[in-house]
C-alpha cells in the first residue's frame, strides 16, 4: 500500500466514525427516519467540497447518498449543480456504483472527480423546511463540519444557497455576510477576491434548486455557455491556483 493509499484509508475510515456520529445525534433528537451516510459513495482526495443548508427529504436522508434518491435517481438540483461542476471535471456521481435497496447509483465518468457533499446542518428538518437558526447552531457547536474539513482539507469550499452562506460566514468566518448572496454570486469572476478558510477559498453560489427564480433564470439564459460564464470561471480559477 502507497503513502497515499493509506492516507485516503485514513480519511475513509475517520469519516466512517463522524457519520456513526452524526447519525446518532441526528437520529435521537431530529429524525428517526435517518440513514447513515455510506462512506462508499465518497472521494476522499476531492479538492472541491459543497456546503449545502440541510437534507432533503427523499435523498441523502433515505439513502445516505447526497443528491440521489432511493432509486438512484438524481434530483433536480443535483442535476442542475451536476451540469455545472462537470465544466470544472468534477460530478455528483459517487466514485464506484452503490446499491441501494431500490436501485443502485452509478459511478462516475471516467476523467471526473466526486466532489465531497455536506450540509452545515446534517439531517432533515423536523417538519420540512428550512432548518431554524438553534438547530444550525446546534449542529455546528457538536464540530461536525469543521471536523470533515479537518480530515478531507478541500482548497475550494462552494456555499449553495443563502442560509449555508449567512451560517457558514457568521459561525465559520466569524461575521455575518455584508451582502447577500445574489449580490456576491453576480460579482463572481476570475479576479474576485475571495474569502478564505483554513486556507481554502470559499466561493458563494446560488442554490441550484428550478424553484429558485434567481439561478433558473440564470441557468436558463447561460446554458449554451455555461462553462464560459465568470462564476464557473470564478470556481475554475480558485481550483487552479
Amino acid at each position: 500500500m502507497t503513502s497515499d493509499d493509506a492516507l485516503r484509508k485514513a480519511r475513509l475510515a475517520a469519516l466512517a466514525e463522524l457519520y456513526d456520529e452524526i447519525w446518532e445525534w441526528a437520529n435521537t433528537k431530529y429524525d428517526r427516519h435517518l440513514v447513515k451516510r455510506k462512506v462508499e459513495a465518497v472521494d476522499p482526495d476531492s479538492r472541491l467540497f459543497i456546503v449545502g443548508e440541510a437534507y432533503a427529504r427523499n435523498q441523502v436522508r433515505l439513502t445516505g447518498i447526497n443528491w440521489f434518491d432511493e432509486r438512484g435517481t438524481l434530483g433536480p438540483s443535483g442535476k442542475n449543480v451536476d451540469v455545472i461542476l462537470r465544466c470544472l471535471r468534477y460530478t455528483v456521481h459517487p466514485p464506484r456504483a452503490v446499491r441501494l435497496p431500490r436501485g443502485s447509483v452509478q459511478p462516475k465518468d471516467g476523467g471526473l472527480t466526486t466532489i465531497y457533499t455536506t450540509d452545515v446542518f446534517p439531517c432533515y428538518p423536523p417538519g420540512g423546511g428550512t432548518p431554524t437558526p438553534a438547530m444550525i447552531s446546534d449542529a455546528l457547536k457538536q464540530r461536525f463540519l469543521t471536523r470533515e474539513f479537518d480530515i478531507l482539507r478541500p482548497e475550494v469550499i462552494l456555499l449553495l444557497g443563502r442560509p449555508s452562506y449567512t451560517a457558514f460566514y457568521t459561525h465559520l468566518l466569524g461575521t455575518a455576510p455584508q451582502v447577500n448572496i445574489s449580490t456576491k454570486f453576480r460579482a463572481l469572476s476570475p479576479s474576485t477576491g475571495l474569502d478564505e478558510y483554513r486556507g481554502a477559498l470559499v466561493v458563494p453560489f446560488l442554490h441550484p434548486s428550478p424553484q429558485s427564480g434567481i439561478f433558473s433564470k440564470w441557468f436558463k439564459a447561460s446554458r449554451s455557455t455555461l462553462c464560459e460564464q465568470p462564476q464557473v470561471q470564478a470556481l475554475s480559477a480558485a481550483l487552479t491556483r
